[in-house]
């Protein structure tokens, strides 16, 4: 499996002429997938990988979404016809909450049904970034395709984003630490204290009642804090 052994090399290394990779039929099935999944953790230059026909099965695909919850550069995957079948579509499903840089992702002719395309359905409901879901030829029911494109109307994924903008900054502000009261010398309180311990101070003080002071000492407080 030379092809794959080179693509490998390529991707740890970060090449940054790589941005398309051709792996289709070429049979890498699960093991393959998941040295894939390795490299494409640390690769922030692809942004295309056609993998076609190669039997990745249901643990293929986990191994791949597991990297598409990490990586930021990858645009469009083709996972068309892997036999990855709803168990394999729930693990992308996860993969898609998570994922803000994919825009096309093919499962054509994955025996995914109705209940992997449901749960790619849940999944499109938080994300924000796929523009395209390819699901033809896997046994789903015209609601639940329908259901799929109505999700990825631009108005919609608009909605997501907007909605998940309001959400981070909500977020933001409760995590942000509260803010501290000024003591700044300039504030009411310290300077009702120095005025009141300068009369204190004076010599005039003795010569006045103890009961005028207590009054006097009261209304400059109230007067000063208020």
């Amino acid at each position: 499996m030379a092809a794959l052994e080179k693509a490998l090399a390529r991707l740890r290394t970060n090449d940054p002429s790589l941005t398309r990779l051709d792996l289709a039929r070429i049979n890498i099935g699960p093991e393959g997938a998941a040295h894939l999944a390795d490299a494409l953790r640390v690769n922030t230059s692809l942004e295309r990988l056609d993998l076609w026909g190669n039997n990745i099965g249901p643990e293929g695909a986990a191994h791949l979404a597991d990297a598409l919850r990490v990586n930021t550069s990858l645009e469009r995957l083709d996972l068309w016809g892997n036999n990855i079948g709803p168990e394999g579509a729930a693990h992308l499903a996860d993969a898609l909450r998570a994922n803000n840089s994919l825009k096309v992702l093919d499962l054509g002719a994955n025996n995914i049904g109705d209940e992997g395309a449901g749960l790619l359905a849940d999944a499109l409901r938080l994300n924000t970034s796929l523009e395209e879901l390819i699901i033809w030829s896997n046994n789903v029911s015209s609601a639940r395709e329908q259901e799929i494109k109505d999700l990825l109307k631009p108005e919609a994924r608009e909605q997501r984003a907007a909605a998940a903008a309001a959400e981070k900054r909500r977020q933001e502000t409760e995590a942000a630490p509260p803010s501290t009261p000024s003591t700044s010398t300039t504030s009411d309180g310290p300077i009702a204290t120095v005025i009141v311990h300068s009369w204190l101070a004076s010599p005039l003080s003795s010569l006045v009642p103890p009961s005028f002071l207590c009054f006097f000492t009261s209304w400059i407080l109230v007067r000063c804090c208020c």
